[in-house]
């Protein structure tokens, strides 16, 4: 068994009917794949709570580096755009892309802080197992030209657009 196998046995899985958090990566020539990770994380930071542990410039919160999928992003365009006074280009809702590095100082961050009183009801066991479970991926991806972002997938979202499942989290490079 694999680091990330074993990782992966600790972060719970989640159920077909919740969002889950989706790691998607891409090197110079694309989209490379996606790792599907769980909820516990999304669930902790529902309210950017996770995200906002990190005062001033100690480190990025892990909403920072999250992404519309194309559904979301279209959405979004269809609702303002039945607004009618909001100006926006397609271009706006464009995915940004992270080198792995800053999602690993940021995951870092997290778990290096976890027992401060904000962070101890926050940063359960099963959360702690996503994030280590993320920088596992974000790891694997620490080579030149890969980026990353994260995507809030819906239950049941196709998630074609981030190119197919990694397996074991490891992406053929």
């Amino acid at each position: 068994m694999t680091e990330l196998q074993r990782v992966r046995s600790l972060a719970s899985r989640p159920p077909a009917d919740r969002h889950r958090l989706v790691v998607v990566l891409r090197n110079r020539s694309g989209i490379v794949g996606h790792a599907a990770v769980g909820s516990a994380l999304l669930d902790a930071d529902w309210d950017a709570a996770v995200s906002m542990l990190p005062t001033g410039d100690e480190a990025e919160g892990i909403a920072d580096f999250l992404c519309d999928t194309p559904t979301q992003a279209r959405r979004a365009m269809d609702e303002l755009a039945e607004i009618g006074d909001v100006p926006f280009h397609p271009r706006d809702f464009a995915p940004l892309w992270f080198p792995p590095r800053r999602g690993i100082a940021a995951i870092d961050w997290l778990l290096a802080n976890r027992n401060t009183r904000r962070a101890r009801c926050l940063l359960t066991d099963a959360v702690c197992a996503e994030l280590a479970e993320v920088r596992l991926i974000l790891e694997q991806a620490c080579c030149p030209g890969y980026r990353f972002h994260f995507v809030e997938a819906e239950p049941g979202e196709d998630l074609g657009f981030a190119g197919a499942a990694l397996k074991g989290g490891s992406a053929d490079r």
